[in-house]
């Protein structure tokens, strides 16, 4: 499944012309405790084989000249791919994991595993901008209010909030 997956993946940047290919450095991780045997072991093996589809797709890559790099995801799916600020994620039907995430500085909206996605080319250009103590520390008030991260706003952003 793995060499599937890669060659599949390989196969669409040599259609797009791509010469780097940019993936989430994911290695690190360990299963936090008070999961399930069975949630544990799924999350280890997902984790692993994400793992195999980075080193096959670099070895298949390597064939085509493309060069296949990883890079640390931190804060990429909670910074604006526009201003570079911290931006808040919010579920579009009030529940469930907040899988948008809007901008208040600029109002840019979208979701948020495409704005990581977008985030991840400064970061291999070494121009990502890293939130400060401060804005992290901003972003983080709506926590600890008990609402769950979520702002005064029950079901995402206002529609001043949206691009028009």
């Amino acid at each position: 499944m793995a060499w599937q997956i890669a060659a599949r993946i390989v196969t669409w940047a040599v259609l797009l012309g791509l010469q780097v290919l940019v993936f989430e450095h994911l290695r690190s991780y360990r299963p936090r405790r008070g999961l399930s045997w069975s949630r544990r072991t799924n999350r280890k093996r997902s984790y692993w084989l994400r793992g195999k589809v980075v080193k096959y797709a670099r070895h298949l890559a390597l064939i085509h000249g493309i060069l296949v790099v990883e890079r640390n995801p931190a804060w990429t799916s909670r910074a604006c791919p526009k201003c570079h600020r911290l931006a808040e994620r919010f579920s579009p039907g009030g529940a469930g994991y907040p899988s948008r995430l809007a901008c208040g500085h600029c109002g840019w909206t979208g979701d948020a595993n495409v704005a990581a996605a977008l985030n991840l080319k400064p970061k291999w250009d070494r121009t990502f901008r890293y939130p400060t103590k401060e804005e992290v520390k901003a972003a983080a008030e709506p926590r600890r209010a008990g609402n769950g991260g979520a702002a005064s706003r029950a079901n995402g952003p206002t529609a001043d909030a949206l691009p028009a």
